[in-house]
């Protein structure tokens, strides 16, 4: 009984978390700015207050548990809005390369786009039912575990990039890279963790997941301010010092390439 009211206490803090965060982007008046962002925590608040309905009230759908059927058919949508939050950070990092930015669209449209057939492709081959009583929640699992792994992989491949070639990144992105760039990692821990010891550790993953979940949205709904949007360093500065002839160099090149690449995507 005090296992459940603990979760449902993390399950409502989270909804007036992301409705916190949204209210802050309006009031701020970044929506715009952040579009994909706005969208997620507005489809997060609806989807949490929906799913928390079916579940207190028991409500089935077709024969099925209603909780659980909305839980399947819109946990897609959830993935497919973190995948285009990277790409909206990516272009908030690379605002200044059109060509560099142009170009990192077409690649992470083309990873969700391979990640969504793999996925797929996972479903019809993979035929070990886990340790869950139905095999479909087992199939969920690998399928967030997939996700987040890929998620994991392109935000660690994004500051690798603009780490080497020591961009200036506005705090406020840098915010919400490493609020949601850690989720992303723990999750993907957690899951493979899950994969690996089965349902037994399910009570801790959901309860470590929705925890980090907590942190990084009170961290952004802190931390998140206009001055965010005119302060801007580089990730290097974070463990080393400024080396202005370095990062005029790299600049330069970056330039270069970015002129390139504006010519050749025409």
């Amino acid at each position: 009984m005090q296992s459940d009211l603990f979760r449902d206490i993390l399950w409502y803090a989270g909804i007036a978390l992301d409705a916190a965060l949204a209210l802050r982007l309006f009031q701020l008046r970044l929506a715009k700015r952040y579009p994909v962002l706005s969208l997620l925590l507005c489809f997060s608040v609806g989807r949490s207050l929906g799913l928390a309905y079916l579940r207190h009230d028991h409500q089935r759908l077709f024969g099925l548990s209603g909780y659980s059927l909305a839980y399947f058919i819109t946990q897609p949508a959830v993935w497919v809005l973190y995948f285009l939050l990277v790409l909206e950070l990516y272009s908030r990092m690379l605002e200044e390369y059109p060509g560099i930015r142009r170009l990192g669209r077409v690649v992470l449209l083309s990873a969700l786009a391979s990640v969504t057939l793999a996925c797929a492709a996972v479903i019809l081959v993979d035929h070990q039912a886990g340790f869950d009583r139905y095999p479909f929640i087992s199939y969920l699992i690998l399928q967030d575990r997939s996700v987040y792994l890929s998620l994991s992989t392109l935000i660690l491949l994004l500051l690798l990039f603009v780490a080497h070639y020591r961009i200036p990144i506005r705090r406020n992105v840098w915010i919400l890279y490493c609020s949601f760039g850690g989720y992303f990692v723990a999750e993907a821990l957690l899951y493979t963790l899950r994969r690996y010891f089965g349902s037994a550790f399910a009570p801790v993953r959901d309860l470590a997941g929705a925890l980090f979940y907590l942190a990084l949205l009170v961290g952004a709904v802190l931390l998140f301010s206009p001055a965010g949007e005119t302060e801007s360093r580089p990730a290097t500065t974070l463990w080393e010092g400024r080396r202005p002839e370095l990062e005029t160099a790299l600049s330069v090149q970056l330039q270069g390439f970015n002129q390139a690449l504006v010519r050749a995507l025409r």
